[in-house]
């Protein structure tokens, strides 16, 4: 880390960070709004922010999440870094400011104009209803695709033992020479401060991280314009030395799989399609038909309140999955 020379000591508000300077870390989150002396509650809160790059979040966790950033601080005020840990390049170690606030934030940057944020949902969440099982304020999504992604059924749902979706960075798929692409939606996030960590409960295990404007393709022309400061989140899978496959513990629930496809239809046959055929593992493991279950069998429980429930005929689910993947639908077992 290279700093500038200093002709007096920094304070202690200022010490953990040093202005006008860029360096790669790993932190938890640190970009938190600082607490105002009594003299300045009064004062506008809305101060220069980092300029950050895109940030690789490494893990994640409830108490913080380690991430891989540049950033170039545009002003120390009203920010003040939680907790700086050693990295490997500098061996910087900076201790917490006193300021600093207890409960951790997302990252974001905060520049004088306002940043819009979006979650780019490819499960259960292009589901409008079940997107307000989380956030309660209905938002309308914007169908796209995104290249550099690939969808697979190889995430595990702990809490209510399911293989769910979930996506990794690549160029090409796995099993074919198929440049990596993933449809779904850009849903706005109103209230990120707020929202975002609803959603980071929501999608624990998952990681948080950002999607380059210009990877992103629009469906529709009259929606093809994010403003360019906007930050487009995605939750990806944790790098792990295999991928999780579907077991007969952990099975595909086909309940879950009617929720995605419920919210597809939404915006056509085709992005349906497309979700079914960009979606890789269909018949990696054990797939279950639990769609006339009881509710203490079913493995994927919607929210009945906020009206998660809403699905299309079976039949048409099913002559969609046997058209698109019609090997994996014929070993999907049915139970009671």
């Amino acid at each position: 880390m290279h700093l500038p020379p200093q002709h007096s000591p920094p304070s202690r508000r200022s010490a953990a960070i040093s202005v006008h300077v860029s360096f790669d870390f790993l932190c938890p989150l640190i970009a938190q709004p600082a607490r105002q002396h009594h003299h300045h509650r009064r004062t506008d809160r809305r101060k220069s922010g980092f300029l950050q790059s895109e940030p690789t979040i490494i893990r994640r966790g409830r108490k913080g999440s380690m991430v891989l950033l540049r950033l170039a601080p545009a002003s120390t005020k009203g920010l003040f870094p939680r907790r700086i840990c050693k990295t490997q390049a500098s061996k910087l170690h900076i201790t917490p400011s006193q300021n600093a606030t207890e409960r951790p934030f997302p990252l974001f940057s905060s520049p004088a104009a306002k940043v819009k944020h979006y979650l780019f949902g490819y499960g259960s969440l292009i589901n409008p209803q079940s997107r307000l099982r989380t956030v309660a304020t209905p938002t309308i999504a914007i169908p796209v695709l995104v290249h550099g992604l690939e969808r697979s059924w190889s995430y595990n749902c702990t809490r209510k033992q399911y293989t769910a979706v979930g996506v990794r960075r690549a160029t090409k798929c796995a099993l074919s020479d198929e440049p990596a692409t993933c449809n779904g939606v850009l849903i706005p996030i109103e209230n990120p401060h707020s929202e975002l960590p609803k959603l980071d409960d929501r999608e624990s295990n998952y990681i948080r991280s950002t999607i380059s404007l210009s990877d992103i393709s629009f469906l529709y022309p009259s929606q093809s314009r994010l403003s360019d400061n906007a930050i487009v989140w995605v939750y990806e899978l944790p790098p792990t030395p295999a991928p999780f496959t579907p077991t007969p513990c952990t099975p595909i629930p086909q309940s879950y799989v009617d929720c995605i496809l419920a919210g597809c239809l939404l915006y056509g046959t085709t992005f349906a399609h497309e979700f079914v055929r960009l979606t890789k593992g269909w018949d990696s493991g054990t797939w279950l038909n639990d769609r006339h279950a009881a509710m203490d069998v079913q493995r994927y429980v919607r929210n009945r309140e906020c009206g998660e429930t809403m699905s299309v005929e079976p039949d048409v689910v099913d002559n969609m999955l046997r058209e698109i993947v019609p090997s994996a639908l014929s070993m999907r077992v049915d139970v009671a």
